[in-house]
């Protein structure tokens, strides 16, 4: 899984600059003719789309637990260094380290 988090690292910041500053297309074939300029226009082209103004980003986690099965992923595992095996796919708020990290008024889901 490591892997598929370094392409993830990677890519968000792509991702996110994309979002909120479009690029000029052609309005017929939609492909890329420019970029637009500090104003927010295209010399040639138009918009691509409404720049984003309000993101909100979430990560959640790849651990399902053991689906069934016992011995696997209970919870606690005190033989891990990160005792939790099943975050059941939900939205986490972890430092590197596992510790907490601070969100959005303190609202973790």
């Amino acid at each position: 899984m490591a892997d598929k988090q370094e392409i993830v690292a990677l890519a968000i910041p792509d991702l996110v600059s994309r979002l909120v500053d479009p690029v000029c297309v052609d309005p017929v074939t939609r492909a890329q003719v420019g970029l637009r300029s500090p104003s927010g226009t295209c010399a040639t082209g138009v918009v691509d789309f409404v720049p984003v103004q309000d993101i909100h980003i979430g990560i959640i986690t790849s651990s399902l637990g053991g689906h069934g099965t016992t011995g696997v992923c209970d919870q606690p595992d005190g033989r891990k260094t990160f005792p939790h095996n099943d975050d059941r796919g939900h939205l986490v708020a972890r430092a590197t380290m596992d510790g907490p990290v601070p969100t959005f008024q303190n609202k973790a889901s």
